[in-house]
């Protein structure tokens, strides 16, 4: 990592809202707590709407799946990347050179690509649910692995570094 990005990191953890954080007592739980919300709520319908890809519907549409379950994904990706922004803000230049951050942010980019390109893909497929193929299943196979990943990298934050 060159000086310029470390300074950057540094700089922003000496903003007035990256001090108050810190320096509030509970202003880090809370955004902590706030993060797991969201994680639950973008982690778990994920993976059941994957497992529903994978066949496990329990009689319900992909459509239905689709509806009843992406508006709590979304949901979730807006309270992590906000309540993530403003933890990473509290200690930047620490959390920019954790390599288990790295990871986190990197497989999170590869989950939500992956995520776009399948919704891209099978958006028509909802009634239909035997046009999901192989490649559908792979893909929902692989979001499962990314997503608990994501878990597993962010939980590591704490510990690596």
């Amino acid at each position: 990592m060159g000086t310029e990005p470390v300074a950057i990191w540094a700089a922003l953890a000496e903003t007035a809202l990256a001090v108050a954080i810190k320096e509030t007592t509970w202003a880090y739980p809370i955004l902590e707590t706030v993060h797991l919300i969201g994680l639950g709520l973008l982690v778990g319908p994920i993976l059941l709407f994957d497992t529903a890809i994978l066949g496990r519907t329990g009689g319900l549409s992909m459509r239905g799946v689709r509806r009843l379950l992406l508006p709590a994904v979304f949901a979730g990706l807006v309270l992590n990347v906000a309540s993530g922004g403003l933890l990473f803000l509290s200690d930047a230049a620490e959390f920019a050179a954790n390599p288990a951050f790295q990871a986190k942010l990197a497989l999170i980019a590869v989950a939500l690509l992956n995520g776009a390109l399948f919704q891209a893909r099978y958006r028509e497929a909802g009634a239909a649910d035997s046009r999901i193929g192989t490649g559908g299943k792979v893909q929902a196979a692989a979001s499962v692995a990314l997503w608990l990943a994501v878990v597993v990298a962010g939980r590591m934050i704490a510990y690596v570094g």
